[in-house]
């Protein structure tokens, strides 16, 4: 399985809608969206590089504890971040930056960490993974903000607004637009998989 297929076919927001839960709430605004996955990426690349220099240390009894742990810790890094520095962002998030901790975006990830070959490896599939979320969560944000809001990153669309879908815009909307955007993917991998066969 290639890298990019891997990516799309095995990422958790694609697959597992519990885990999508706090990336969906992001995606009412592409800014938050934006933010989100952002946030997402360094999470993922930090804690799977700390996964991978320590995967030795573990013992296999403690590694689901110990990845939680790692993953919890990088996240409130990365929260006190973004309080301090991009504030308007972090208020946009607030809670949700920290639900990842213990999602399965996270936790999938360190799974992989701890099978690669090296740190350059292990990073890799976390930027992998980190990108297809975060392009995952622009495709659905500006698709909610366009057909739900009438807006784009805040700013009002005058000639949409007679015609939006205000259903969009809430917690039911985000479900009905990744399901759609997850059929289309999945669509888009089976004829991949076609291909080559």
């Amino acid at each position: 399985m290639t890298d990019m297929k891997h990516s799309i076919m095995k990422n958790p927001l694609m697959i597992l809608l519990l885990g999508a839960t706090p990336a969906l709430a992001a995606t009412t605004d592409v800014r938050s969206a934006l933010g989100m996955g952002g946030a997402v990426l360094v999470i993922l690349v930090l804690s799977n590089i700390i996964t991978f220099l320590l995967k030795d240390k573990i013992a296999h009894e403690t590694k689901l504890a110990t990845n939680i742990l790692i993953v919890t810790g990088v996240v409130s890094v990365v929260q006190m971040l973004m309080a301090a520095f991009l504030p308007s962002i972090y208020n946009m998030l607030g809670l949700y930056v920290a639900i990842v901790a213990v999602t399965a975006l996270t936790s999938r990830q360190a799974d992989l960490a701890d099978e690669a070959q090296s740190v350059g490896e292990a990073a890799k599939y976390a930027v992998s993974a980190g990108l297809t979320l975060l392009a995952v969560m622009v495709v659905v944000a500006v698709i909610r903000e366009l057909l739900g809001s009438a807006s784009i990153a805040g700013m009002d669309i005058a000639f949409l607004a007679n015609y939006k879908i205000s259903a969009l815009a809430k917690a039911t909307g985000a479900y009905i637009v990744l399901a759609i955007v997850a059929a289309v993917v999945s669509k888009m991998g089976m004829g991949k998989e076609k291909e080559d066969k």
